[in-house]
């Protein structure tokens, strides 16, 4: 099923372009406890404006893999789909309003579980990019090529951090928002 078809501009690329000169942030697992850990307001907002900074650099990574991929496997319909799913997902953060109050952080946090419920289907483009060049006549082990497995490796690396910061951030904003439902609910037990 091909899915609408998402046009960026030339100032787009040039942008997913720049990012690629900052490396990604490398952070483990600690950072992401100690982050979490006592999390209030500032910290959401925090998180939210870090992650406006941060996901572009990864994103732009992710296209750059989708598109050093041999020609035969990047011309696939299913690989450009997802090629151009992360480009509008780029474009969605980066012109997003800046998450600096409760309100901005909440359609911030909305649109974010969007962009990781559309990039759910990620290993189904890829599967039909490798059936689509089958269909096509690529020989089997030209697909099996260590260039190809390395360059995937490395792209559905980047992907589960991109998937894991966001999941880390609206965690976050859950315990949060949880927290003060328990203290307003404590609140009306003591009147």
């Amino acid at each position: 099923s091909r899915r609408g078809v998402f046009s960026i501009s030339k100032d787009d690329h040039s942008n997913i372009y720049k990012q690629l000169r900052t490396n990604e942030t490398q952070l483990s697992m600690q950072d992401l406890i100690m982050f979490g850990k006592d999390a209030n307001q500032a910290t959401l907002l925090a998180s939210a404006q870090w992650l406006q900074k941060d996901l572009p650099i990864r994103m732009g990574h992710r296209v750059q893999e989708l598109q050093s991929l041999p020609v035969t496997m990047f011309k696939t319909q299913p690989v450009t789909d997802l090629c151009n799913l992360y480009e509008e997902s780029f474009v969605r953060v980066t012109e997003h309003e800046v998450p600096k109050t409760r309100e901005v952080e909440e359609r911030f946090s909305e649109m974010l579980k969007q962009i990781k419920e559309k990039h759910r289907m990620v290993q189904a483009n890829i599967a039909e990019g490798f059936k689509e060049m089958t269909r096509n006549g690529v020989p089997q082990r030209f697909m099996e090529h260590s260039d190809i497995q390395e360059k995937l490796t490395k792209f559905y690396t980047g992907r589960i951090g991109i998937r894991l910061l966001i999941d880390q951030h609206l965690m976050l904003r859950y315990d949060l928002m949880a927290k003060q439902q328990k203290k307003a609910e404590e609140g009306k037990k003591a009147e």
